[in-house]
């Protein structure tokens, strides 16, 4: 009986030193902050894109009516604020509003590089309106806090690149390579005839980048399970893309006599199911990467778990389970998020309809997210 407590014994010490030497070399891999601009001059860029974000250039939907004046007005703020970038960087306009710039480098040999962004932003209802501690297109400069729809999608990512160019050329700056800028007006509505136009004319003029840089994340303060501090998230993954719409039809009647099951009952219980059934979770190589970068810093008790992923899977897709940002970075999500049903308040409706929108992780496909 000794004999088998000591050999439990030292599989535990075993145990215990083979997670503390992997925590011991879990080691940090964070660069030094360099200090780019002066405070004046990051005022002055935030004062930038506070004016960025008073022009209301709304995505309403596709084929939806938009306000064709506020797209024009923003070109003429970016002319106007980066006199620089327009004078010296090639523009070409796609749909009337897209633009691409491109900057010539020195080295024609070297593959491109491209920068996108969008400077479309989603309408905000009318009842959401007393929900925002100050009006989407405000453009509020408050206690170091710009306020405004597009401040992080996507307007800063614009704005951020135009002041970085011109920047860049009134110091003298030549690229080695060619950079092109590409700012589509209809993100928020697929990009039909922004990006993807824009994608498919530089595909026919045989322009092939090295990478594409898009828009990503921001510095977030606690947002990441384990830490109190802010986190500078970099994207180096996309999730893919997948709606489904469900349908119901039912005999409907009068409210004063329900059958026992409507079509919005039936459409419920389905929704009910697919949230209670996800996709599983699962450690992506992005987010593999991710941990390795962010668990140095955190806590001891996080580290321990980051150090050893393959032991702490569960217990880690525990803790992000927990939370909407951490759910989402271990696996495909599922939002319901457009119901459409009924006419009256007393006629039970014939039919019930629901959209449902799916993130697929990186590695997932649609047909695999059909059959579970």
């Amino acid at each position: 009986m000794k004999k088998i407590l000591r050999l439990i014994l030292l599989v535990i010490i075993i145990f215990t030193l083979y997670l503390l030497y992997n925590v011991a070399t879990f080691s940090g891999k964070q660069g030094e902050a360099v200090t780019v601009l002066s405070t004046v001059e990051f005022k002055q860029a935030a004062n930038r894109l506070a004016g960025a974000l008073r022009i209301p250039t709304v995505s309403h939907g596709k084929n939806l009516p938009v306000d064709s004046s506020a797209f024009v007005r923003f070109g003429r703020y970016l002319e106007e604020n980066y006199p620089l970038t327009h004078a010296r960087l090639t523009l070409k306009k796609f749909s009337a509003f897209s633009r691409l710039y491109h900057w010539r480098g020195t080295d024609s040999g070297r593959k491109p590089i491209v920068l996108a962004a969008h400077f479309d932003v989603v309408p905000v209802g009318e009842e959401n309106l007393p929900l925002w501690n100050h009006p989407p297109f405000s453009g509020l400069i408050q206690n170091d806090t710009l306020w405004g729809r597009g401040a992080i999608d996507d307007k800063i990512n614009i704005i951020a690149i135009m002041e970085a160019v011109e920047r860049l050329l009134s110091g003298g700056f030549e690229p080695a390579r060619d950079i092109w800028l590409a700012f589509g007006h209809d993100e928020e509505i697929e990009g039909t005839r922004g990006a993807k136009v824009m994608s498919a004319w530089m595909k026919e003029q045989g322009i092939r980048a090295e990478w594409v840089l898009d828009e990503g994340y921001a510095v977030l303060q606690d947002m990441i399970p384990g830490m109190d501090g802010p986190v500078a998230i970099i994207g180096t993954a996309e999730k893919g893309y997948a709606t489904i719409r469900l349908s119901v039809s039912i005999i409907g009647g009068h409210s004063s006599m329900p059958e026992k099951e409507t079509a919005l009952d039936v459409l419920a219980g389905a929704i009910r199911r697919l949230k209670q059934n996800p996709l599983p979770a699962r450690l992506s190589a992005p987010v593999r990467d991710f941990m390795r970068y962010i668990g140095p810093e955190m806590p001891f008790a996080q580290k321990l778990v980051f150090a050893n992923t393959s032991l702490f899977k569960n217990i880690i897709f525990n803790i992000y389970s927990a939370k909407g940002s951490g759910n989402a970075m271990v696996r495909t999500t599922t939002a319901p998020t457009i119901f459409r049903s009924g006419v009256k308040e007393n006629i039970i409706p014939q039919q019930a309809e629901a959209t449902v929108n799916f993130r697929l992780l990186p590695g997932e496909t649609r047909e695999g997210l059909m059959q579970h």
